[in-house]
């Protein structure tokens, strides 16, 4: 449903397309929590 909406055939084109962003912010909330973590040594 949410590939057609954007216009893509399925939903590995959406993955193909904008998985390093999905990568990015992941790495980004990862950072977050190592700080956060790293306040209670």
């Amino acid at each position: 449903m949410v590939a057609r909406y954007m216009g893509h055939k399925d939903t590995q084109r959406i993955i193909d397309t904008y998985g390093h962003v999905l990568k990015e912010l992941e790495e980004r909330e990862k950072e977050k929590i190592r700080k956060v973590l790293d306040e209670f040594k």
